[in-house]
């Protein structure tokens, strides 16, 4: 409009970043896009392995595996860091996570998209594994502390976007 030319470039995030946001947000997408050259971490898989469990539902009650899944994580963040690598993670879900891999993260990125979009994206996706309506997940996530975790990250400004995606 009016012959402006809109630029927008992403700061440098630092080498180790972790991108948050509600199921369906794109946090995905979004390492595709713009953190193509760092090692992706996706905690839902660390969750998976710890836990042993497969269905949504399952996975969003694990809340009690917090400290098993921050030592995995922490395992991996070790070798990447020993390598010198860039690493990406992606899915934190907890505070309790988020607070004891704080140190070591140089940035947070939280990805903010409206409710009805992410609801469409869930029923598209039709994971065989999504075992749940998009509100019951919702409400799941919730209960296992994104939406603290959400809070934290608004307050918490030392080196946190919020990005609407």
């Amino acid at each position: 409009e009016n012959g402006a030319e809109v630029i927008r470039e992403l700061p440098d995030f630092g080498k180790i970043v972790g991108v948050y946001g509600w199921p369906c947000s794109g946090k995905d997408t979004f390492i595709k896009a713009h953190l193509g050259d760092y090692h992706e971490i996706v905690v839902s898989d660390v969750v998976r392995e710890v836990s042993k469990e497969t269905s949504t539902q399952e996975l969003a009650q694990t809340g009690d595996l917090h400290q098993k899944i921050v030592e995995k994580l922490d395992f991996l963040l070790a070798a990447y860091r020993t390598d010198d690598k860039k690493v990406v993670i992606n899915g934190i879900r907890q505070v309790e996570i988020f607070d004891a891999l704080r140190p070591f993260l140089n940035s947070n990125i939280w990805l903010d998209v409206p409710y009805s979009e992410r609801e469409a994206r869930y029923i598209l996706r039709a994971r065989e594994s999504d075992d749940l309506s998009y509100e019951e997940l919702m409400d799941l996530n919730a209960e296992l502390g994104l939406e603290a975790l959400e809070k934290k990250l608004e307050v918490y400004h030392y080196n946190t976007y919020k990005i609407e995606n």
